[in-house]
C-alpha cells in the first residue's frame, strides 16, 4: 500500500474512532443515571442492556489491543474470553428481558424472554414504545 493512503487510513481511522468514542460517552451518560435507579421497568433494562453490552465490548477491545504480553500469556484466551462472553449473554438477557417487558400486559402472558422477539409481527410498534418510554422518563426527572 502507498505510504499517503496508508496514512490517509490512519488519520481517517483515528478521526472515526474519535467519533465512535464521543459517541459512545454521550450514550453512557445518558444511561448512567437510569442505570443506577434500578427499578425492574424497561427503560431502566433499556439503560443496563447498553452499559453491560457497549462496556464489555470495548473492555474486551481494549484488553486485546493493550494488555500486556506478559498478562495475557498467562491469562490466556479461555478465561479471558469466557468472562467477557458470560458478561455479553447478561446484557443479552437484558435485552431480552427488556423486549418482553414492553410487550402489553393483555398479551405479556403469552410469551417468555426467549419468544418476546417473536411479537409482533411488525417491529414498528417496539421502536414507537421505547420511543415513548424514552420520553416518559425524561419527563419523570
Amino acid at each position: 500500500m502507498p505510504d499517503l493512503v496508508r496514512d490517509i487510513a490512519l488519520f481517517a481511522d483515528a478521526g472515526l474512532t474519535a467519533v465512535l468514542t464521543l459517541l459512545h460517552i454521550l450514550i453512557m451518560r445518558g444511561f448512567l443515571p437510569i442505570f443506577g435507579r434500578p427499578d425492574g421497568t424497561a427503560v431502566w433494562h433499556l439503560a443496563a442492556s447498553y452499559v453491560w453490552i457497549s462496556s464489555t465490548v470495548a473492555a474486551r477491545a481494549i484488553y486485546w489491543a493493550y494488555a500486556p504480553e506478559e498478562l495475557r500469556s498467562f491469562l490466556g484466551k479461555g478465561l479471558v474470553n469466557c468472562t467477557f462472553t458470560l458478561a455479553l449473554i447478561y446484557g443479552g438477557f437484558l435485552v431480552l428481558k427488556l423486549l418482553w417487558l414492553i410487550i402489553p400486559d393483555i398479551d405479556r402472558s403469552k410469551y417468555s424472554i426467549l419468544t418476546a422477539p417473536l411479537y409482533p409481527a411488525s417491529s414498528e410498534w417496539r421502536l414507537g414504545v421505547l420511543l415513548n418510554l424514552l420520553r416518559n422518563t425524561r419527563r419523570d426527572e
